[in-house]
């Protein structure tokens, strides 16, 4: 059978530089201590095998965004990120154009001309290159082509330089792959994915500020593309055609793949009395029918670091300390509204005072 590349268990050390080893991070962000389990692994490696973008989608805080991190990571290429916004718009996710600097250049031109009495064919052209600024889907497309060809595509020749993680060894130069994070696309209006069809499946996009040219990913060196969603609203059917879905799902009802997954975000003990008990709370919580938004694995991560920091032990410490302010406020880190405090606070309290 062959060997897939992406895998639930990640080399101890990676094979190539990667932009996240320039980031400061903890266990909780840190790619060599994501558990993506079997299914999620699998999706990823028929994405990679099909040359598709990896659509993932789940309750916020169940690790999408650290899913990116860890193929990455995984796989020694550079990460880049674009982070949704409600009023992105497509070309965004390739580039930028400095309209207003390319109008200050031409009006700085005239001024010399007529002012200094030089000729136009005296003053250094305006170089439309100079105002284009590629984004993380545009810059790893860009990088997925030969030196050559980036020569004549930048105005600046090793201006790629400024996309890669400053680590990066000079001798290694394009052509290479990247992971593209397109992170939270339902934020966007529903032109953004509609208006990425083409350009998604074939992985190239066209700039009419530099007359039409196009610039397309090679074949060997095409970015992996993980897009992330919250589902808040549907994404049009003929892009999600484009891509390979998966959804992480929050492992209710599987004690032993949520301690998995806390132990490796933590680096607690498996025999850690404190894991255990709060593990058993978190389960009476996500079963509690009032709450308007359950927390999910991060905001779990959150409250336990908080009460480790509080010197927590166990439910037994708990117990004594259950009316202290600083073990009530704790609930802050797993709900988000003051709907579900109440029901929140008297779960708790009802759970510690059971024997």
């Amino acid at each position: 059978m062959t060997e897939l590349p992406y895998s639930t268990t990640p080399p101890p050390t990676r094979p190539a530089p990667s932009t996240i080893d320039a980031l400061p991070r903890d266990r909780h962000t840190d790619p060599r201590d994501y558990d993506p389990g079997d299914d999620l692994a699998a999706a990823v490696n028929v994405a990679l095998m099909l040359g598709r973008p990896l659509l993932v989608t789940g309750e916020p805080g169940t690790g999408k965004t650290e899913l990116a991190r860890s193929v990455a990571w995984q796989l020694g290429y550079p990460l880049f990120r674009f982070d949704t916004k409600s009023s992105s718009v497509a070309r965004d996710l390739f580039y930028t154009y400095d309209s207003i600097g390319r109008f200050d250049a031409a009006y700085l031109r005239a001024a010399r001309e007529r002012k200094g009495g030089e000729s136009a064919a005296a003053l250094p052209e305006i170089d439309d290159r100079d105002f284009i600024h590629y984004q993380a889907l545009g810059q790893a497309i860009l990088l997925a082509n030969t030196m050559d060809a980036l020569k004549g595509w930048l105005a600046k020749p090793d201006a790629y330089r400024e996309w890669l993680p400053k680590d990066w060894p000079e001798k290694e130069q394009p052509p290479c792959r990247a992971v593209v994070l397109i992170d939270e696309i339902d934020k966007a209006p529903r032109d953004f994915p509609n208006d990425l069809l083409a350009e998604i499946e074939e992985l190239r996009f066209t700039i009419p500020e530099l007359g039409n040219v196009v610039r397309q990913a090679t074949k060997d060196f095409q970015p992996v593309v993980v897009i992330t969603s919250n589902s808040e609203k549907h994404l049009p059917d003929a892009f999600l055609r484009r891509c390979v879905y998966h959804h992480i799902a929050f492992p209710d009802g599987d004690r032993e793949r949520l301690t998995k997954i806390i132990r490796s975000r933590t680096g607690l003990d498996a025999n850690d009395p404190l894991l255990a008990d709060s593990i058993e709370f978190l389960a009476r919580v996500r079963s509690m029918a009032k709450l308007g938004k359950k927390p999910a694995t991060a905001e779990f991560i959150d409250w336990l670091a908080y009460l480790r920091g509080i010197g927590a032990e166990s439910r037994a410490w708990l117990v004594a300390k259950q009316t202290d302010k600083e073990v009530l406020a704790s609930l802050g880190a797993l709900c988000k509204s003051q709907d579900d405090i109440s029901p929140l606070r008297a779960e708790l309290l009802a759970w510690l005072n059971e024997k």
